[in-house]
């Protein structure tokens, strides 16, 4: 449990700063609608987005490690696992969005 929480941060801060970096691209072309569009205005969105690619890259981590059959095995969900995986994310991008 503990490696998956560990492991879901540290997959939370790459997908932040992948976000982030499609952002400042997009911001910095010069069509300026297409920023907007991709966050409609709205921080939310961008959290939205870093979640579910968050959630995407623990179940292609799981996947990598070969640990699904294991966990399955266990009697742990694969949906279960990305979950908690998941957990660390939807925390910080909580506390991101109530110190804004």
């Amino acid at each position: 449990m503990r490696t998956l929480l560990v492991r879901g941060w540290v997959i939370w801060a790459v997908a932040r700063i992948m976000g982030l970096v499609l952002y400042l691209l997009i911001a910095a072309s010069a069509d300026r609608e297409m920023a907007a569009a991709f966050t409609q205005g709205n921080p939310v969105v961008l959290m939205g987005w870093t979640l579910a690619l968050t959630a995407a890259l623990v179940r292609v981590d799981l996947q990598r490690r070969h640990e699904v059959a294991l966990l399955n095995n266990l009697g742990v969900f694969t949906s279960h696992a990305v979950t908690v995986g998941v957990v660390p994310a939807l925390v910080m991008e909580t506390a991101l969005a109530i110190l804004r």
